[in-house]
């Protein structure tokens, strides 16, 4: 019964983690579309800690095999966000220059 529970509570905290990735992936593609760094910039905090969150807390209890795989999808994900900050940021740099 706890396990059961304890399971259905995990599955609700990976949902929310995912559900604060999708609104930090809004805030940072309106952040660009209105040229609101404040915007931006919380959007890439709130999307780094989701995914800190996800990959700490929500798989913590799961096998080796389930924290190395989020691990590593955490980081690719990192990295991603990153690039892609990165690479529009500085084609509008290059456009009101």
């Amino acid at each position: 019964m706890t396990t059961e529970l304890f399971l259905h509570l995990s599955d609700q905290q990976f949902i929310l983690s995912v559900f604060f990735m999708i609104i930090a992936s809004v805030c940072i593609v309106f952040g660009f579309m209105k040229e609101l760094k404040a915007l931006r910039i919380y959007g890439l905090a709130l999307i780094m800690t989701s995914v800190f969150k996800m990959v700490v807390i929500d798989v913590w209890n799961q096998n080796s095999l389930v924290r190395v795989a989020s691990l590593i999808i955490g980081g690719i994900i990192c990295f991603a966000i990153s690039a892609a900050y990165s690479k529009i940021e500085k084609k509008q740099q290059e456009l009101i220059d």
